[in-house]
């Protein structure tokens, strides 16, 4: 019973956690005085300073008590909400996207190892397609109630929620939220050997080095489908006018495959990697047609972000190495950002240099990426010996 209180209060913890951010961004575009450079700032300051703390504190953190860890992490978000609520210039965006940061890295790594230390097997396989569920839902919901709230004038009171669940459920995760793993050791190294020690594991186990390897390919396809459809007009004229469509595509097709076909069908590891294989294929496609190849092109491409993202903290979390589940987790995030970003950053400068051959680029890129993604995520790992601590 306690495990199922548990698991549910990270699948909610993890929703809140999304929305938070991406009930934000409307508002952020909303905000007077902000130029788009301070915007921009906001953003990638946000997503560097994370990535960086994830670098360089998980193993220092993997010390202290999970519940603590969650609580002080809600209560950081409860805090950065009432920040923008008190006001919306640009300090107090700048103090929002900080205080969010580090809230993120301070949880972030540690929410799936919960999952991962009260269940496992199937039920572990399916909690993990729960957790990106939720993910995915929050970013699909938390912009359209935004806009709700802006245009019918209860954005405050939203705020207002938003910050008074956070402290709610901190103290909710003091009662629920386990104190240490089953499995903990304690370390009484400083930050920066943490993290060597880390660097040191990763790089003597050829397993871990491939999830990585994979994790970073599939975000970085990530990057291209985002800022391709965000682009489209510059791309595709005839397709741009459908971009909002194809963004909610992408939503509804994630929310219905983790929420009802993955929960439903309970699919063997050999169809899991066909699946991966087949619509990571047709995906590369979505510039090359018309707006039915496209919608084919995003509906495949949902359906392996749905399977492949689980898949990758499902192995993860079967790795025997000298380096604990958190620290993966926080690696395989810190790779994930860079692919993402790096996926976004190439799809930006084809679009500005090699106009007339983006669809050509980015089925070239997307095919490749999907390829390595799917040989470094299958390869097997039988005669590897596990990594010693």
């Amino acid at each position: 019973m306690k495990a199922n209180k548990t698991t549910c209060f990270i699948y909610l913890t993890v929703f809140l956690a999304e929305f938070s951010f991406f009930f934000a961004l409307p508002l952020l575009g909303k905000s007077p005085n902000l130029s788009a450079s301070n915007v921009a700032t906001c953003l990638a300051g946000a997503v560097l300073l994370e990535s960086l703390l994830m670098l360089t504190i998980t193993g220092y953190l993997e010390r202290f008590s999970r519940r603590k860890l969650i609580s002080i992490s809600l209560l950081l978000r409860g805090a950065a909400f009432l920040t923008i609520y008190l006001t919306m210039s640009l300090v107090g965006w700048l103090l929002f996207f900080l205080i969010i940061a580090v809230s993120k890295s301070v949880s972030k790594p540690f929410l799936r190892e919960v999952l991962a230390e009260v269940l496992s097997g199937p039920q572990l396989k399916k909690a993990l397609n729960t957790f990106s569920l939720c993910q995915n839902s929050a970013v699909f919901v938390a912009p359209m109630l935004a806009v709700a709230a802006m245009n019918f004038g209860f954005i405050e009171a939203v705020m207002l929620v938003l910050t008074v669940s956070s402290i709610v459920m901190a103290l909710v995760a003091l009662r629920l939220i386990y104190n240490l793993p089953a499995s903990h050791k304690h370390s009484t190294s400083s930050p920066l050997a943490s993290m060597k020690a880390g660097v040191q594991s990763i790089m003597a186990s050829s397993h871990i080095q491939r999830i990585l390897l994979s994790s970073f390919f599939c975000f970085l396809i990530m990057g291209i489908f985002i800022t391709t459809t965000t682009l489209l007009d510059k791309i595709n004229p005839h397709l741009g006018t459908y971009s909002g469509v194809f963004f909610s595509v992408v939503g509804v097709t994630i929310c219905l495959w983790q929420g009802g076909v993955a929960k439903l069908i309970s699919f063997s590891d050999r169809r899991r990697t066909q699946i991966i294989l087949v619509c990571g294929l047709l995906s590369s496609a979505y510039l090359l047609g018309s707006v039915y190849i496209a919608l084919t092109a995003l509906i495949a491409y949902s359906i392996y972000e749905s399977v492949i993202i689980p898949e990758l903290y499902y192995q993860a979390t079967h790795i025997e190495s000298g380096v604990s589940t958190s620290v993966l987790f926080s690696y395989i995030l810190i790779v994930s950002n860079a692919g993402e970003a790096f996926g976004s950053w190439i799809t930006g400068f084809a679009i500005t240099h090699l106009a007339d051959h983006v669809p050509l680029f980015t089925f070239i890129v997307v095919l490749s990426s999907v390829m390595i993604s799917f040989i470094c995520l299958t390869k097997d790992d039988r005669k590897e010996s596990p990594c010693q601590p």
